[in-house]
């Protein structure tokens, strides 16, 4: 599947997924970024070995990031999501 292809099905998971009464703004989506980003690392680059850990356990320098990409026991970068749509300039 080509990376627009894979971006507009993620799109269409959040919408779907915000349509319901239950959902939260943020937490809610979570699954679907999970989804997204080892979907991503395994098609598009080839990586199959990075896990994406949802709520990570606490670190003293940057507190408690929504998710961390792993490679094995090295992690490789912190992720922190914000509600769809939410302005992230301010």
């Amino acid at each position: 599947m080509n990376f627009q292809t894979r971006c507009n099905r993620y799109l269409q998971k959040i919408r779907r997924t915000q349509e319901s009464a239950a959902a939260t703004p943020e937490l809610s989506l979570f699954p679907h970024l999970q989804a997204f980003l080892e979907e991503l690392s395994v098609e598009h680059f080839r990586r199959n070995t990075i896990r994406f850990v949802q709520e990570p356990r606490r670190l003293d320098q940057i507190g408690r990031p929504d998710f961390v990409a792993m490679n094995g026991l090295l992690p490789l970068g912190y992720i922190e999501a914000e509600a769809y749509g939410r302005d992230l300039r301010g």
